[in-house]
């Protein structure tokens, strides 16, 4: 299903979409973020195996590039974005690890939880962030808005779990809430 303009993406939710072993809670705290912080519909897509077809067995982690491009190429039940949860290690060409990968405009952003010791809270800085990068946020200068480029657990922690005022409009815009 094509997605040409902004209207067709307003009639249709946002899919989650767990990939391995996540659980319940982190699923939880990330709808809950959406609909708190945006306000968008939401469905809870069924769970899919782990991506292991993206394991670099050279870097002992899995390629987020290939993950998002086996998404994309996937039936996604009428959801206009897809933001996908998943258990493993995730990196791209030019990091050494991303707790999260999407592509700026795009319909699959990934939320890595290996890296973030079971802490729902930073889960769902992460997922708002890759949102963002969907809805075609750049990173953000200001510091606390949830967009400012996170390089460690300790910077996202200094993050906060919403959008600056700017942030909050575009996204809001682009999400059609």
């Amino acid at each position: 299903m094509a997605w040409k303009n902004r209207e067709s993406l307003l009639q249709h939710p946002l899919g989650i979409l767990p990939l391995g072993r996540v659980e319940g809670e982190m699923i939880k705290a990330v709808a809950g973020a959406f609909a708190g912080e945006i306000g968008m519909p939401l469905r809870v897509m069924p769970g899919l195996e782990s991506p292991d077809y993206a394991f670099d067995r050279h870097r002992i982690q899995y390629d987020a590039a290939r993950i998002i491009t086996r998404i994309e190429s996937m039936d996604l039940a009428g959801c206009a974005r897809v933001l996908a949860l998943v258990d493993v290690d995730l990196f791209v060409p030019v990091f050494t690890f991303v707790f999260g990968e999407a592509r700026l405009g795009g319909r699959v952003a990934l939320v890595s939880l290996f890296r973030l010791e079971d802490r729902p809270e930073r889960a769902v800085k992460i997922a708002l962030h890759e949102f963002g990068h969907l809805c075609m946020l750049d990173h953000c200068r200001e510091s606390r808005c949830v967009m400012h480029f996170a390089k460690g657990l300790g910077h996202l922690d200094r993050v906060a779990p919403y959008y600056c005022r700017y942030c909050l409009g575009q996204v809001t815009y682009m999400a059609g809430v």
